[in-house]
């Protein structure tokens, strides 16, 4: 859905997207500040929060951290106990990231919340909520189921998966 989003996004030039994992290049959540700035351009640009459990957030970042890191011989906590309460990666800086948002939430009406987990039970009409928050006031469902179908997560791991074979043509190989 988010990938629906931000491709809808750029092809209209309506939004710009900030992950609050933006900065996994540097080992750190994008501080608020720095995401705040990029919003605070414009002003009168709807922003649309997406936000998830943090729980999920963390062992999901470290499950990409773990590939990405292990892929280049990098250090990082492996332990996720210790991803959990390391200061780069961990709990404490989503913690302050999402808080930081939630004062925006209060301070600015164009700032919209959506929660990740309504966005997977109910995908097709939360895209279509999402549109509407953005400012299209005619949205059409079916478009809508469209670009939801194409950027489901199965296509998009499907392609993840293409694109690993791709380059690495051992990958999914019986080995004998």
């Amino acid at each position: 859905m988010v990938d629906a989003l931000k491709l809808f996004s750029r092809r209209f030039q309506t939004a710009e997207f900030v992950a609050n994992h933006a900065g996994v290049s540097k080992g750190e959540y994008t501080s608020f500040r720095d995401a705040r700035a990029r919003v605070e351009k414009h002003p009168s640009t709807p922003t649309l929060l997406i936000v998830r459990d943090p729980r999920d957030v963390v062992v999901s970042y470290h499950h990409h951290i773990r590939a990405k890191h292990t892929a280049r011989g990098a250090a990082y906590p492996e332990r996720i106990a210790d991803f959990i309460r390391d200061e780069r990666f961990g709990v404490v800086p989503l913690l302050n990231f999402m808080n930081a948002w939630a004062g925006a939430l209060r301070t600015r009406e164009n700032v919209h919340l959506i929660r990740y987990e309504d966005l997977r039970q109910s995908t097709v009409e939360g895209f279509a909520r999402s549109l509407r928050a953005l400012g299209h006031r005619q949205v059409v469902m079916e478009s809508v189921r469209f670009a939801v179908e194409t950027a489901s997560f199965e296509r998009q791991k499907d392609a993840e998966r293409r694109h690993r074979q791709k380059r690495n043509p051992e990958i999914g190989r019986a080995h004998v």
